[in-house]
Order: structure tokens, then C-alpha cells, then sequence
């Protein structure tokens, strides 16, 4: 059985290729507001508008994955992600919803880095 450590630590050696998330900056920005705000109401226990905030987490999550369908590597880093933040919500773990933002920042950072270096 995978540990909590080793599926976020999975997650985040899987870096989509060069240029994957052109485009999609807004996307995913959004997607870490949301995620940043269910870990807000989580720790003030207000389930109700965490699973909201997850919801539409999950929704955005889910569009960037069918966009990027094509992309190697981004589909098992976006299964993790998804299953991630559905666990910790299950599980009423911030721990593991505040993994995925992190990692979701790491890639916007990589991404800002990549366009930065590109122009």
C-alpha cells in the first residue's frame, strides 16, 4: 500500500513535458485560489464549503486533463492529484489538500520559468 509521502512524492517527480501547459496558466491558477480556499475552510471545519471549493477544484482539474489528454506523463500526474484531493477531503486531511497546492505551484513556477526562459 502506498503511503501519503511516497503518492504526492510520485506525484511530483512526474513533471509534464516542456511547454504542456501553455495556455493554461489561468487554468491552473484558479484551480490553486480554490484549492488554497477549501484548505481555509477546512481548518475552520466548514465541510460544506470545502467540498465545494474541491468540487470545483476537481472541475477545473478535470478540464486541464482533457485538454492535455495528448501530453505523456500528465495523466497519471492529474489521477494522482484528483485522488489526492479527494482523499484528503474523505479522510478530513488539509495535510494532504495543502500537498497538492504545493505541487500545483511547483508546476506553475516551472511553467512561469519555461516561458520566461523561452521569450
Amino acid at each position: 500500500m502506498e503511503t501519503q509521502g511516497e503518492s504526492v512524492a510520485t506525484a511530483a517527480a512526474t513533471k509534464p513535458p516542456a511547454n504542456a501547459l501553455n495556455g493554461h496558466a489561468d487554468r491552473l491558477d484558479h484551480m490553486i485560489h480554490l484549492i488554497r480556499q477549501a484548505s481555509e475552510e477546512m481548518g475552520k471545519r466548514n465541510h460544506l464549503a470545502t467540498g465545494i471549493a474541491l468540487h470545483r477544484a476537481l472541475a477545473v482539474l478535470g478540464e486541464l486533463r482533457r485538454s492535455l489528454s495528448g501530453e505523456i506523463g500528465f495523466e497519471g500526474l492529474c489521477g494522482t492529484l484528483q485522488h489526492e484531493l479527494v482523499r484528503g477531503y474523505r479522510e478530513r486531511r488539509v495535510d494532504r489538500i495543502e500537498d497538492v497546492e504545493r505541487i500545483l505551484d511547483e508546476l506553475r513556477s516551472r511553467d512561469a520559468a519555461r516561458s520566461g526562459a523561452a521569450r
